[in-house]
């Protein structure tokens, strides 16, 4: 991370906390054992950073994969089956791609309940109030951190084991084996987890309330009150979408969002452009992000793999391995300088030009920008994007439109799109600024909803939020944005920019397929795991 520093001490200690089972007769790395090393408060915050070092794994290539290919916004052209599984949805049990999501999750799961039961022993000073807040970030910290892990579980597999406790026994099968928890029980805990964490964290460094403290400077990347917040709400409208659709929840997602909204701690950056760079960091936008810095090797690979290829002696130099879709393209007014987030083209010169063209199928995204050329395309210094105030606003707009409240919604949907149109004038006034316009009172809830969904998609594009997106629209609505007729580009340059084939992708959609199938290696090692239907 750029600032949280990392201390790999705990992730030695905790290397063998892998799932809810592999390799757990593995003897920790370190001589230093978890009962000696738990005895002050600056031991118990190397273990809870020890937690945050799994966003290296989890926020890898692979989430990028399993968010954004195969969606309504973006899908990939590659030459390598390996790569297109996710987009031709032709991916199995046995891919490493979901092995890695699925363990690094319960690794840092794992970690996070051996920080909340260990910070149980240690006692403080009752007249200390700085020791008393920090123990109760801390644990806030952690909550927070095991509810985003479970988030992820729960919105790729469904129901899942669900595991808060430390693991202390090792042969007892019933802790080491888990079988699936349902998911309404998982969303029970993640919501109780954010919960508690947004009554003990710290406020971003930039806040000033009395409520409670702010983080410093050095301590940007870690949880706050606001990132707890923020992903409340998300978690609270995902809840009330597909496949619980308990829409009771809408409210609570329209209120939790709009708290956020009204304390005005965060605010959108006048530069679209300017969120997905290294520098982008220190927006006020950005909520929470997986911090990444290459040269504490820790590199990220947001940017390389999502932007064009081409000459490498071009500064954003990537892979072009996130590529959108023709009817995402055809979605934007030209004037909406947003839509500079698509690289018309696949390559970039040395002069870091992108070759523009309509002949090629093989566009690709240009959201991230960097200032200096990264060390490699798979070893750069951008953060992974994870939750916005971009995002809250349009949160929100959903559930207000979901209750009825055409007027609320309107207000946070379109002060995204100012905002859009503000940056395209600033961009080139002669080329953009003009769209998107303000959409006015007069809406159906179903037509405000096909907005709201496709202003999602164009202002959140190729952050790992589409795929979701569509899968919490519902079974009618996948298949609909899925299908042979929308799904098209055209093969012969002829006719562009109408498709005239259909991308042989789409042929592999199914229902079932809007979850993941358990990991074949979980499967093999606990004999408690059902496999998810269909596969």
């Amino acid at each position: 991370m750029k600032y949280l520093k990392i201390i790999t001490l705990f992730s030695l200690m905790a290397s063998f906390l892998t799932s809810c089972h592999k390799d757990l007769e593995q003897p920790p790395l370190s001589s230093l054992t978890i009962d000696q090393f738990f005895n002050t408060l600056d031991e118990a915050e190397i273990a809870v950073n020890g937690i945050y070092d799994v966003f290296g794994q989890q926020y890898y290539q692979y989430y990028i994969k399993m968010t954004d290919h195969g969606s309504h916004v973006s899908t990939t052209f590659q030459n390598n089956q390996n790569q297109n599984k996710f987009a031709f949805y032709t991916f199995t049990s046995g891919d490493r791609d979901l092995e890695d999501i699925w363990f690094s999750a319960y690794k840092g799961i794992y970690r996070a309940n051996t920080v909340l039961n260990r910070l149980n022993t240690i006692s403080v000073d009752p007249n200390d109030l700085n020791a008393i807040r920090l123990k109760s970030r801390l644990k806030g910290e952690a909550k927070f951190l095991r509810s985003l892990l479970y988030f992820n579980l729960v919105r790729f597999w469904g129901d899942v084991p669900l595991v808060t406790e430390e693991l202390l026994d090792f042969n007892n099968e019933a802790s080491v084996y888990k079988a699936k928890t349902a998911s309404t029980l998982i969303y029970d805990q993640i919501i109780s987890d954010l919960l508690e964490a947004e009554q003990s964290l710290y406020h971003a460094s930039w806040v000033a309330a009395g409520d409670a403290p702010s983080y410093t400077e050095g301590d940007r990347g870690r949880a706050t009150i606001g990132a707890a917040k923020g992903l409340l709400s998300k978690v609270y409208l995902t809840r009330a979408s597909w496949p619980l659709n308990q829409t009771e929840y809408l409210q609570d997602a329209y209120d939790k969002s709009l708290e956020l909204i009204n304390d005005s701690h965060y605010e959108l950056d006048s530069d679209y452009h300017h969120l997905l760079t290294p520098d982008g960091e220190n927006s006020k936008e950005w909520l929470f992000m997986a911090e990444f810095n290459y040269s504490a090797l820790q590199g990220s690979v947001y940017g390389g793999f999502q932007n064009p290829a081409g000459s490498s002696k071009s500064i954003d130099y990537g892979f072009g391995r996130v590529s959108p879709t023709l009817k995402f393209y055809n979605k934007f007014d030209p004037t909406d300088a947003r839509i500079t987030s698509i690289a018309k083209g696949r390559k970039f010169k040395p002069d870091n030009s992108i070759t523009l063209s309509n002949n090629t199928k093989q566009w690709t995204s240009y959201k991230y920008r960097f200032q200096v050329k990264p060390q490699g395309r798979f070893i750069t210094d951008m953060n992974a994007p994870i939750l916005r105030f971009a995002d809250i606003l349009l949160i929100n707009a959903e559930a207000a439109n979901e209750l009825g409240m055409e007027a609320e919604a309107l207000t946070s949907l379109n002060r995204v799109l100012k905002r859009a149109r503000d940056f395209g004038v600033s961009l080139d006034a002669s080329a953009y600024g003009a769209a998107p316009v303000d959409v006015l009172l007069g809406n159906t809830k179903e037509d405000l909803r096909e907005i709201i969904f496709w202003e999602r998609a164009k202002e959140l594009a190729f952050e790992g939020h589409s795929k979701l997106d569509l899968i919490r629209a519902g079974e009618t609505k996948f298949l609909e944005e899925l299908s042979e007729e929308n799904q098209k580009w055209t093969w012969n340059h002829v006719k562009f920019p109408e498709g005239d084939k259909t991308q042989t992708w789409v042929l592999n959609v199914a229902p079932f397929k809007m979850l993941y199938p358990i990991p074949e290696a979980e499967l093999g090692a606990n004999y408690n795991l059902s496999q998810n239907p269909g596969y």
